[in-house]
């Protein structure tokens, strides 16, 4: 990826952890969204939003790269945010650990 096109995703996941919260239930009221930029073991880098709510000690981070990719397509926005939404709920259901675009991390 062209550091051009990294700082566009990295914007936009900027902007999901600032107003993702409004699209999700009363349960992530008090969460905290933070923007993690993490090295995979293939060496390429991937920009994601950590959601984290003080009740849980494992952290969902939701990859924005298909995300910011279907806004790039012409997807409305409110659709975009609602599918990402969505993406973290689903993270945070043991039962659904194989969720597409996540990953965990451990709160020590």
């Amino acid at each position: 990826m062209i550091a051009r096109e990294m700082i566009a995703e990295k914007v936009f996941a900027e902007s999901v952890a600032k107003d993702i919260r409004n699209f999700l239930p009363e349960k992530y009221e008090n969460a905290e969204f933070q923007v993690m930029q993490m090295n995979k073991n293939n060496g390429v880098q991937m920009v994601g939003v950590q959601v984290r709510l003080q009740e849980e000690n494992v952290c969902p981070v939701v990859y924005v790269e298909p995300f910011f990719n279907e806004i790039r397509l012409g997807e409305p926005v409110e659709k975009v945010m609602n599918e990402i939404a969505r993406c973290m709920e689903e993270a945070g259901m043991p039962h659904l650990w194989t969720v597409v675009s996540t990953q965990w991390i451990m709160i020590q």
